[in-house]
């Protein structure tokens, strides 16, 4: 009777040393796949912004439209005195993919720090095709604007970055950051008071106009649509895969929420074939 009880001591020990073994590694395997490094999510965008002749092509595609839009204009005798073109400056005008690359290889993700410190470095490049087409743009009488939403913090450093590089009208006067709202609106505002927008370029759909703030994935496409003929006449696209609002609409615009969240959502937009 004693061996018998023994025994079963024995028994249930082993079972309850097993459960809790694998409970533990039930536990581990959950960590390991919550851990996840968005950072190298970003891999692939950073790679082909940086090495794809495709994403130049289409840089180049979007400047020339912009040069046949000033043409047009001067033919049908706009003035173009008066007459403003407002451009975007990050994936625009200047060419922000190795600070996005310095957080893959750092396993970091963006923090207004980093960015900060990476637009006081002054070594951003001209998107393909941008600088040729302000100097065209100078030459041919528009006014130039650049809106940004850079910080305050930072607006020295990004109107030294753009004249190192080369763009006219880079000054107090023409660049405008984000000052206590991320929405362009009041700023667009600000330049139509001297001015007549003729043309928007930006690689952002509220680059161009308040309609396209705070939307779902499902609503953006849905304006896109409602304004297609705005598209290579009026409003000018640059390629951006890394980061944007289109990034926000996966998450219903809430950045804050974890990343395993976050990963979740943009495993939900994808969709396959069944």
């Amino acid at each position: 009777m004693k061996k018998l009880i023994y025994l079963s001591i024995v028994v249930l020990a082993f079972l309850s040393f097993s459960c809790n073994n694998e409970s533990k590694e039930e536990h581990n395997c959950t960590e390991k796949t919550t851990n996840i490094d968005l950072s190298q999510q970003l891999k692939m965008s950073v790679l082909w912004q940086q090495t794809a002749g495709e994403y130049q092509a289409l840089c180049y595609h979007a400047f020339n439209l912009a040069k046949m839009q000033i043409d047009n204009m001067l033919a049908n005798q706009v003035d173009p005195s008066t007459s403003a073109i407002v451009v975007d400056i990050d994936e625009t005008m200047l060419d922000n993919s190795p600070y996005q690359a310095e957080l893959i290889l750092k396993g970091e993700q963006y923090n207004s720090d980093s960015w900060n410190d990476w637009c006081r470095l002054l070594q951003a490049e001209a998107v393909p095709g941008a600088l040729d087409f302000m100097n065209y743009a100078n030459e041919k009488g528009f006014q130039l604007f650049y809106i940004s939403n850079r910080k305050e913090v930072v607006v020295a450093e990004t109107i030294e970055n753009l004249k190192s590089v080369g763009f006219p009208m880079a000054d107090e006067e023409h660049v405008f950051v984000r000052t206590d709202e991320s929405s362009k609106v009041n700023r667009r505002a600000m330049v139509e008071e001297s001015c007549k927008i003729v043309l928007l370029i930006g690689d952002n759909l509220a680059d161009f106009s308040e309609n396209y703030e705070g939307l779902s994935i499902e609503e953006r496409s849905s304006q896109v649509n409602n304004e297609k003929s705005m598209f290579g006449v009026n409003y000018i696209v640059l390629p951006n895969p890394m980061y944007g609002d289109w990034e926000g609409a996966v998450y219903n615009g809430d950045f804050s929420i974890s990343d395993t969240i976050k990963n979740d959502k943009r495993n939900q937009a994808i969709k396959g074939y069944n």
